[in-house]
C-alpha cells in the first residue's frame, strides 16, 4: 500500500485520540505533500508525545484514508473546523498557538495571516 506518512503529537501519555470514524481532523499546513492530498488517498497515522520526533517507527498507529479536507487561512480553519479539536474548544487562541508552535519562523521573519492551512479528516 502506499500511504502518505503523518506524525500526530498526542496530548500526552495514554491520551491517544483516534483520528478514524472520529468526525476528528488534524490541521496542517498547505504546502509539501498535503498540496496534492487527494480524497480517497491513504495515510499512515503516526502517533508519538514527543513533539521534536520525526521518527515514524512509533508504536502507536493508524492506518487512515482521506474523506475530505478543507483549505483556508488558519484563521477560517480553526473558525470552521477547530472544534474537530476536542481539547480545545473553549480557547481557539490556545489551538492557533499550539498549530503555530510546529511552524516555527526563522529569524527576522514575520507571520503572513493568509498562509493557507488545511484540516484533513478521514
Amino acid at each position: 500500500m502506499q500511504a502518505t506518512q503523518l506524525i500526530t503529537i498526542m496530548p500526552g501519555a495514554g491520551e491517544f485520540c483516534r483520528l478514524a470514524s472520529s468526525n476528528s481532523c488534524t490541521i496542517r499546513k498547505f504546502t509539501g505533500k498535503y498540496v496534492g492530498m487527494q480524497i480517497g488517498d491513504n495515510v499512515v497515522m503516526h502517533h508519538t508525545t514527543d513533539p521534536k520526533s520525526h521518527d515514524v517507527t512509533q508504536p502507536l498507529t493508524e492506518v487512515l484514508r482521506v474523506s475530505s479536507y478543507a483549505i483556508g487561512t488558519l484563521d477560517n480553519i480553526i473558525e470552521a473546523h477547530g472544534n474537530c479539536h476536542q481539547r480545545y474548544l473553549s480557547d481557539t487562541s490556545e489551538l492557533k498557538d499550539y498549530i503555530l508552535s510546529f511552524y516555527p519562523l526563522a529569524e527576522g521573519e514575520e507571520r503572513n495571516d493568509s498562509q493557507l492551512f488545511v484540516a484533513i479528516y478521514f
